[in-house]
């Protein structure tokens, strides 16, 4: 499945990135390796292509990432 990654809301514009993965979890782990390299922003968020799966990215004060899952409607 492809999965795009948006800077802040997935509603908001046009993919920073995108790649073809085999589960949510391997597409949680891209993301999460994406924004520790490149990230500009507080706040991302993951989509897949289908639009069954969703989840929110945000940087904590210390500089950890967190994913919290988003409703796929």
């Amino acid at each position: 499945m492809i999965y795009r990654l948006y800077s802040a809301d997935r509603r908001a514009g046009s993919p920073i990135g995108e790649t073809e993965m085999p589960s949510n979890f391997a597409a949680l782990d891209w993301a999460q390796s994406w924004l520790r390299e490149q990230s500009g922003s507080e706040r991302y968020s993951i989509a897949s292509e289908d639009g069954s799966f969703g989840a929110t990215f945000v940087r904590t004060a210390g500089g950890q990432w967190y994913a919290i899952g988003q409703d796929p409607g």
